[in-house]
């Protein structure tokens, strides 16, 4: 059985890239929380950064409570994505951007053995 929760809010201080892709895409090693992300672009002009683990692909978005959209693989519970409204201005300002990350626990048969039902 899986079960969802929901984290605390994940402090964002500064991704720099290691390396150009050829199509504007630049290759990071950003870890926020339990999420790892590889690949990178920023829109300066939108003040957005784009976040995707792999190569970028469509996905399922869910807007976090502070305006920022994770990207999941279709029909799934993967995070594939994060894209961070208002990045720089943000970073600026406060020097850190607050993310709040879902979070996927697993609970073994055991785990639950004394919950109502569940014996």
């Amino acid at each position: 059985m899986v079960v969802s929760s929901e984290q605390e809010p994940v402090r964002l201080k500064s991704c720099a890239p290691n390396q150009k892709d050829p199509n504007n895409i630049k290759v990071v090693d950003v870890k926020i929380g339990s999420l790892r992300f590889d690949r990178a672009n920023y829109d300066a002009e939108s003040d957005v950064l784009y976040l995707h683990s792999g190569d970028p692909q469509s996905g399922e978005g869910e807007e976090t409570p502070e305006g920022h959209v994770l990207r999941y693989a279709p029909g799934t519970s993967r995070v594939i994505g994060l894209t961070l409204v208002g990045a720089r201005q943000t970073l600026e300002r406060d020097g850190h951007v607050l993310i709040t990350v879902p979070e996927t626990i697993e609970a073994t048969a055991e785990d639950l053995a004394l919950a109502p039902g569940c014996s």
